[in-house]
């Protein structure tokens, strides 16, 4: 018998020059998924990432982009920001959970 969980999905907070967010899936990867939407940064070009005291100066166009075991953000094939560990698992290395905050600046 399976159970059905609804999970509430918080929308970002756009603040001036800032859109907040959080984790809202963690892949079997590692990888974890934001609540960001590329759509909501209206052709602006996002600058800066900060989450779990770590900072990514820029969002790569595809998990190849970054260096071996180095951190990094992308908007994945579902839109949404995604941040990950290029061949590891940012949800272990930087110990983020489920409704993780994530700032994205933009300049």
């Amino acid at each position: 018998l399976q159970q059905v969980v609804m999970l509430e999905i918080h929308q970002p907070v756009s603040e001036g020059d800032l859109i907040q967010g959080e984790v809202i899936y963690i892949d079997h990867f590692g990888n974890c998924i934001t609540n960001i939407h590329q759509d909501i940064l209206q052709d602006k070009t996002a600058y800066r990432v900060q989450f779990a005291a770590t900072t990514i100066t820029d969002i790569s166009m595809h998990y190849a982009a970054a260096p071996l075991e180095e951190a990094l953000a992308l908007f994945g094939s579902s839109g949404r920001l995604e941040l990950a560990v290029r061949d590891g698992n940012a949800a272990e290395e930087f110990e983020i959970r489920l409704g993780a905050p994530v700032t994205l600046f933009i300049p």
